[in-house]
């Protein structure tokens, strides 16, 4: 098993949604395929409600020709359930009516 990691470290006293969003650019800058995205990429994390609706979002996002990654996170208690999706857009108005029930992370 590969012992590669990535490490994200951010500051105390930011707000759950701020911290979140911060972690997500962090980690999106320092990842190998950082020369891939657009300067200055907005990050907006939204919330699902079950794993359910994960899957059906990931599934609405492929069927509409984006390409969504859908995570699924092996450790208990997941036990390799969806946990989290990202898709990366260049024009974000492309995919708001997809998205639109979906709330903001709010922590």
């Amino acid at each position: 098993m590969s012992e590669a990691a990535h490490y994200i470290i951010v500051r105390e006293g930011m707000s759950p949604g701020v911290t979140t969003a911060q972690a997500v650019h962090a980690a999106g800058e320092s990842s190998p395929g950082r020369s891939l995205l657009a300067p200055h990429t907005r990050v907006i994390v939204l919330t699902a409600k079950s794993s359910a609706e994960l899957d059906a979002t990931y599934a609405n996002l492929q069927t509409a020709g984006f390409l969504p990654h859908l995570f699924h996170e092996d450790d208990p208690p997941y036990n390799g359930a969806p946990t989290a999706l990202g898709v990366y857009v260049e024009d974000r108005t492309a995919i708001r009516e997809l998205l639109r029930h979906l709330p903001l992370y709010r922590g």
